[in-house]
């Protein structure tokens, strides 16, 4: 089972570079005890969201993560921050440099559920 991981980025991932002319293609796919754990608790805090939009953008933000996107200033994109501010890393969303106890979902770093 996945779990909804509280996990920092590596500063590689944070300080890496991609070409602008680079493209990805990103398909959408079901999504993980993980992702759905983390679109509960946000509807928890935030009961205005709409759960299915909510769910739908985590869905499509953690794909374009693992694809490879990239924010405006060359760092991964935070996919729980990109679901509600729009594709971006962790420091450009938040203005924190380390997202040292924020969450991510564990699928959108590449590691195995469990």
């Amino acid at each position: 089972m996945a779990v909804l991981t509280a996990v920092p980025m590596a500063p590689e991932e944070l300080s890496t570079f991609s070409s602008a002319s680079e493209s990805r293609s990103i398909n959408v796919t079901a999504p993980s005890a993980a992702s759905i754990r983390y679109v509960d608790l946000h509807v928890q805090s935030h009961p205005s969201i709409d759960r299915v939009e909510f769910a739908h953008r985590l869905r499509q933000a953690v794909d374009a993560r693992k694809a490879g996107a990239r924010c405006a200033c060359g760092g991964f994109i935070w996919a729980i921050g990109s679901a509600e501010a729009g594709a971006a890393c962790f420091t450009c969303i938040t203005g924190e440099a380390w997202p040292d106890s924020d969450y991510e979902i564990d699928e959108a770093l590449g590691l195995s559920p469990g």
